[in-house]
């Protein structure tokens, strides 16, 4: 197997990233015209934005020598990825579901301004994230026998990603058999996220009787550029055959250059 050079490798990734954000501001960062109950095109276009967002960010990071932690945000924009990908299976449903949620988060809003008085709440507000935000109530108090005067200032769940059984969505079930790999990566990329020793061990050194900590490997930062790369030009084909934008080529050609460019520099 031939040893890649990270430093190169960074070079390249920065300049086909850049790439990617020149398309965004040429070709998203304009007006949408979408049906009003096409909920799926409000989410991918709120998606679309937030990780241009964290794309800037691993950039950012990246400029800053910031390896390791260039690639909690690119763990994020992998999660984003799987998240499309499960609504994606029943598109206008789920997406309404995550538009509906927002229900929940403004009674939430209203709770904490009232410092967790519901009384304080007008009963207009209570009775509509009780009627519209039910199927997000906890399980326990959709029993018939309990009263809505009883419930507690908070019933409800807290994730909008559940599935038709009320159960919630854990991320390795938004990653098909064909997107297996992407788990994968946001697995690996875990064990930096939640302080594995897997990962902190493997910047730890001796020499004679101390101990050092390696500065952030540039393989990071390439791992977490491949990976904001592959999330940000999945949600462009998303949003482009959705709305039918006619842009397939030029996506494409965007990913085939990048690839030819990383095999040419292998």
């Amino acid at each position: 197997m031939v040893s890649r050079d990270s430093e190169k490798d960074l070079t390249i990734l920065k300049k086909h990233v850049n790439l990617l954000l020149d398309f965004f501001r040429e070709n998203f960062e304009r007006r949408f015209e979408y049906p009003k109950d096409d909920y799926f095109a409000f989410m991918i276009l709120c998606f679309l934005s937030k990780q241009k967002e964290h794309l800037n960010s691993v950039l950012t990071l990246i400029k800053n020598e910031s390896y390791s932690d260039s690639m909690i945000i690119s763990r994020n924009m992998i999660e984003g990825v799987g998240i499309i990908l499960w609504v994606s299976l029943d598109l206008q449903k789920r997406a309404l579901q995550w538009k509906k949620y927002s229900i929940i988060t403004d009674y939430r809003m209203y709770l904490k301004k009232t410092h967790g008085d519901k009384t304080k709440i007008a009963q207009v507000i209570i009775e509509r994230s009780l009627n519209e935000g039910y199927f997000f109530l906890k399980e326990s108090y959709k029993k018939t026998n309990i009263q809505k005067k009883n419930l507690p200032a908070d019933p409800f769940r807290k994730t909008w990603l559940l599935d038709e059984t009320g159960q919630e969505v854990k991320p390795y079930k938004f990653f098909d058999n064909e997107n297996k790999v992407l788990y994968e990566i946001y697995g690996d990329m875990s064990d930096w996220v939640h302080w594995s020793i897997s990962r902190i061990g493997a910047r730890i050194y001796r020499e004679n009787s101390e101990v050092g900590f390696y500065s952030s490997p540039a393989q990071d930062g390439c791992y977490a550029l491949s990976s904001a790369f592959l999330s940000m030009h999945f949600i462009f084909e998303v949003v482009n055959k959705h709305l039918n934008l006619k842009l397939d080529d030029k996506i494409k050609q965007l990913s085939d250059n990048y690839k030819n460019e990383l095999i040419i520099n292998n």
